[in-house]
């Protein structure tokens, strides 16, 4: 007999003495006494046997034992103290069940076991628990090693693995070897989730990181930062672990080759490869780099960003879109790189190839060696960031020419404060419409001498003042300046003065630059810094150390008739 049906004698033995007691005090009184309770005598088993509501569990209890050639069913018909928690008919299920034309139960020898443990994940030993037993954030351990949580906010509830909340709807029905309590959902142990789990399936950016030979480098850190299935699967249904990081539904940025080659070069001779990165330090700092390309929250194409845009990562750090050009410009704290390959749309994800490796705050601050500031390095890396000046990147690569110059006769070291007037690519297509049909593409200058007039076009959109944007338009409605910068070479041609004209009113002025043959140039991005920290518009800019310079992006580019002239005599 259970404890708590013996405790129930008690209080009856209890209640009878002291009723005699009360009758020897008066004998006047009825000699009648209340029926003694009726002795509970059925068990578990019996109790899952006789209820309409419990039928399904029942026939699940029976099929696991035939099929296990378990004791379930001998078990719940034992003496002892059990509690169990039966589920009632309509409850929801992890695993399917089946019913054959005869009504009969179906389960699988796939789905026995895992049915063994689901129902002794229903059962607790060695306790007889009623309802005022269940008090807020108790654990209960079950007979198969699992534990259960009950919660008493807004009802009666028990937590299992899976964390959801199972309602007790029916509290406190006595058998002889425990209590019964009906529940509304079939309770999950963890054994059960990992064995039914769906495998993490792709999300489909392994593969389309493979099929891009340019995206390699970022392919290899995230494979070398044991980030894959951060990146590469999707969740696989369980509502746990690390599912909720799992790349879906996102937008991404992913750098290039290049990218991670700059970002080589700008940490130092220390760093060559993923491999220099060999302290955990280190790496957990590449690691969140690699995860503050990822924007969750939905796929953005490229024509969806507003210029000034904040967009959130994954590690909960900003990054800003500008779009001041036709070209569209991904900035983190520090650098700024333009997107190259936009809009690749993969599953719910789309992935748009930049030519910069995004860091967040911590990475600048983590390695000595990243003293610069992306794309205010020099001239050169300004114009390679911009996929809107790759002829001019092109062009000045062909002619060889420098921006790093010589001050006071090669006696101090160099410097270069200046100001270039950058031509776009559709710049260098009409450059070639005006140099004639011999001038079809950088291609046709494909001489010596050819490639010197060349460098003097490229020098000639060089000016040796530091002109800002404000400081052109202060000058006055027109204004001169000195083209060219001082060369370590004797130049061919002298310096010439193109003239700058403000025009528009002075809320929305518009600064044009004429050459020597009467065409206007017309400034499309102003403002672009070259240097470490330097405001766009520095005072003092004679005191500036180092390669200090500005960046307009013009839409012609700057000729002298000479130019025109000697390149068609050759």
């Amino acid at each position: 007999m259970n404890a708590q049906v013996k405790n129930r004698l008690k209080k009856w033995g209890l209640s009878t003495i002291l009723l005699c007691v009360l009758m020897a005090c008066n004998k006047n009184d009825d000699e009648t006494q209340p029926p003694p309770e009726p002795e509970v005598t059925k068990t578990i088993s019996d109790l899952l046997e006789e209820s309409s509501s419990l039928t399904v569990i029942n026939a699940i209890i029976k099929a696991v034992d035939e099929k296990n050639g378990g004791s379930l069913g001998t078990t719940l018909n034992s003496d002892g103290a059990f509690t169990l928690f039966a589920p009632i008919n309509d409850s929801d299920t992890p695993l399917l069940i089946q019913i054959d034309e005869q009504g009969n139960l179906i389960i699988s020898d796939e789905d026995a076991p895992l049915w063994d443990q689901i129902i002794r994940y229903h059962l607790v030993a060695d306790a007889a628990l009623e309802e005022a037993d269940l008090s807020n954030g108790r654990e209960l351990t079950t007979v198969l090693g699992e534990k259960l949580r009950v919660s008493t906010e807004g009802g009666l509830f028990l937590a299992d693995a899976t964390e959801n909340n199972t309602k007790i709807v029916q509290t406190d029905i006595v058998a002889k070897n425990g209590i019964v309590h009906y529940v509304d959902r079939v309770l999950v142990p963890q054994t059960v989730l990992d064995a039914i789990a769906q495998p993490d399936v792709s999300n489909g950016i392994e593969e389309a990181l493979e099929a891009d030979p340019d995206l390699k480098s970022f392919l290899e850190a995230i494979r070398f930062l044991d980030l894959e299935e951060e990146f590469f699967t999707l969740d696989n249904g369980t509502g746990k672990g690390i599912g909720s990081k799992k790349t879906e539904n996102a937008t991404i940025f992913a750098p290039n080759n290049d990218a991670f080659e700059s970002l080589f070069a700008e940490l130092g001779d220390a760093y060559n490869s993923l491999e220099d990165f060999d302290t955990e330090t280190e790496k957990d700092l590449l690691r969140n780099a690699m995860r503050y390309h990822t924007v969750p929250g939905g796929k953005r194409l490229s024509n969806s960003f507003q210029d000034g845009e904040t967009l959130n990562t994954e590690i909960n750090e900003d990054i800003t879109i500008g779009t001041q050009t036709s070209d569209v410009q991904v900035r983190d704290r520090k650098s700024a790189g333009f997107v190259l390959n936009p809009d690749q749309e993969v599953g719910t994800n789309v992935i748009h190839t930049i030519n910069i490796v995004l860091r967040p705050i911590a990475f600048y601050d983590g390695f000595e060696a990243d003293l610069t500031s992306g794309d205010t390095r020099n001239m050169i890396a300004v114009f390679n960031t911009y996929p809107s000046l790759s002829i001019l990147a092109a062009a000045i690569e062909k002619t060889n020419l420098s921006f790093v110059y010589p001050r006071n006769n090669f006696t101090e070291p160099p410097a270069n404060i200046s100001t270039y007037f950058a031509p776009d690519n559709e710049a260098f297509e009409a450059l070639f419409e005006t140099l004639g049909e011999n001038y079809n593409s950088l291609d046709d200058f494909d001489t010596a001498e050819k490639l010197e007039i060349l460098a003097d076009i490229l020098l000639h959109q060089h000016s040796s003042s530091y002109l800002c944007s404000e400081t052109l338009i202060a000058s006055g409605r027109s204004q001169v300046y000195l083209s060219r910068l001082i060369n370590p070479q004797v130049p061919k041609f002298p310096d010439y003065r193109n003239e700058v004209v403000t025009i528009g009113d002075a809320t929305e002025p518009v600064i044009t630059i004429r050459d020597d043959i009467g065409r206007e140039a017309r400034i499309k991005q102003a403002d672009i810094t070259v240097g470490k920290n330097i405001p766009a518009c520095a005072e003092g800019v004679t005191d500036l150390g180092g390669n200090t310079s500005l960046v307009h992006i013009t839409d012609l580019v700057l000729l002298k008739r000479d130019f025109s002239v000697l390149l068609n005599d050759l």
